[in-house]
């Protein structure tokens, strides 16, 4: 991580707040997500592939906020998450903020973005479910 973006939070956030883990493997990425209780995803990534790391804490049900880039749209929907609309307007923060209030104020709806997340997670990415039926697609056969 660079210089530069340490400093920067350094100067405009409290000390003791953050942390920068740098690179974990994806078993400590889900052990950081059940230590800290993380409420909250967000990736405001420029360019993303199918990214990963919104597959991994959606698996936990943990909501994602993310740009509308890439394949992000594949997994990211007012169901599970927000996305945000490219480009990015200029109240996108607002956005955000209002967004994450639903932790606090709303609860219910909280759970059942959650609870999207899983199965979001669980329908289009769990690899022990789409194994067997890739298997069985490329193959013909039926796998059991």
């Amino acid at each position: 991580m660079g210089k530069e973006i340490k400093e920067y939070a350094a100067k405009k956030l409290p000390t003791g707040s953050f942390e920068f883990l740098g690179y974990l493997s994806n078993e400590k990425v889900l052990d950081v997500y059940f230590q800290y209780d993380v409420d909250y995803f967000i990736n405001l990534s420029d360019s993303e592939g199918i990214p990963v790391t919104i597959m991994e804490a959606m698996s936990i049900g943990i909501p994602v906020i993310g740009r509308d880039v890439g394949g992000t749209r594949e997994i990211v929907n007012p169901t599970n998450g927000l996305i945000l609309k490219e480009p990015l307007e200029k109240n996108f923060d607002e956005k955000i903020i209002e967004f994450l209030r639903y932790r606090i104020e709303n609860t219910e709806y909280y759970k059942e973005l959650s609870d999207n997340c899983i199965k979001t997670w669980n329908d289009y990415f769990n690899i022990d479910k789409n194994e067997d039926l890739f298997l069985k697609r490329i193959t013909g056969n039926n796998i059991d």
